[in-house]
């Protein structure tokens, strides 16, 4: 048992392991796994809050239901990774509504960009258009999801 989650009961450890396994069932509008689980998800809820280890619910939403039919990981070289330079990337990146999540990376690469769009033609504007004319970055690689 870590040091870190030495507070949490096997109970919570297993409730928090299927809320964890199963998302997008559980992570829902209105606190759909408060609802499902009853007391036990509450009083998850409150232990995760004491101990400053909750983040908040989440919605996740089928993105091929709503018409965004592509989803592509592109992992991006930076010229520089000073702090100036990377905090640059990141807020110009902030702007940018078609990137729905960002990972600093250790390695070959510097960042992970998750984009979401409604064609491949988007994710090619995307690219050409912010990427490209990037003076910050050095090199991009994308992988496109297949589902």
């Amino acid at each position: 048992m870590t040091q870190q989650t030495r507070w949490m009961a096997d109970r919570d450890r297993t409730l928090l392991a299927e809320l964890l396994r199963a998302p997008t069932e559980h992570m829902m509008v209105g606190g759909g796994a408060l609802q499902q689980h009853g007391g036990d998800a509450q009083r998850l809820v409150r232990r995760l809050k004491r101990f400053q280890a909750y983040a908040g619910w989440r919605l996740e939403v089928d993105r091929r239901a709503v018409g965004m039919d592509v989803t592509a990981f592109i992992f991006v070289k930076l010229k520089r990774q000073d702090a100036q330079t990377l905090q640059s990337f990141r807020e110009n990146l902030s702007e940018q509504r078609q990137v729905i999540r960002m990972a600093s990376l250790s390695g070959e690469f510097d960042f992970m960009l998750e984009f979401v769009g409604r064609c491949v033609a988007e994710l090619n504007d995307f690219r050409s258009n912010y990427l490209n004319a990037c003076d910050l970055i050095k090199g991009t690689t994308t992988l496109i999801s297949l589902e």
